[in-house]
């Protein structure tokens, strides 16, 4: 009898960071955070819906960030990432803050697949299609206004009809005065979870 659990596949694509509608290095600007709490919440959403592989090709930006939120699943959910390397040494022209993040997830991803053996023009069309080709669901987070690698996935996946969730990120720029209460709702449901947890604990402890 196979036990296998039936993987259930989701690849993401997203814009890097010069094409982010705002300072991406910027950690404190109040779009990263809405940006980075919404597409949190879309991964926990697929895992509940039984998604248990994910798929990114881990350029900087976007990628980088749905890798590292898909890590921190791991110690609670049993899933997998898997980076798609369009081709070797794609960090050779890489800041060294953004180099040490690829290498640190690179360890840490349950596979790490080598799509092109050499650089060429077209091995990150490549890559893209070979995530598409493999997955159940795309998940993208881009700019709508830039075309690029992230809105031709799109289009593949649309053309194989594949299922697309978009976050766009034009969004949380034009509407800034809208996410403080999204992050305050946040904030506030963390504090309770903890509670809850808080008050779990004491419980065990209490002497029988």
């Amino acid at each position: 009898m196979n036990n296998q659990k039936k993987q259930s596949v989701c690849c993401f694509t997203g814009n890097r960071p010069k094409k982010f509608p705002w300072d991406y290095y910027d950690k404190s600007h109040v779009c990263q955070t809405a940006y980075l709490n919404e597409l949190t919440d879309q991964i926990l959403s697929l895992i509940s819906e039984g998604f248990n592989y994910f798929i990114c090709g881990g350029a900087i930006g976007a990628d980088m960030d749905f890798a590292e939120i898909v890590l921190c699943c791991k110690s609670v959910f049993d899933i997998q990432l898997e980076i798609a390397v369009p081709c070797p040494n794609q960090d050779d022209y890489w800041q060294e803050r953004d180099k040490i993040r690829y290498q640190n997830i690179l360890k840490k991803a349950d596979v790490v697949k080598m799509i092109s053996p050499v650089y060429s023009h077209f091995c990150m069309q490549k890559r893209n299609r070979y995530m598409a080709d493999k997955s159940d669901v795309l998940l993208s987070a881009s700019n709508s206004l830039h075309a690029g690698g992230a809105a031709n996935t799109r289009k593949y996946c649309a053309s194989k009809h594949k299922r697309n969730e978009h976050i766009e990120l034009l969004f949380f720029a034009e509407h800034p005065e809208s996410l403080l209460g999204d992050i305050a709702d946040h904030i506030e449901f963390g504090l309770k979870e903890q509670a809850k947890k808080t008050k779990a604990i004491q419980k065990l402890k209490k002497p029988r």
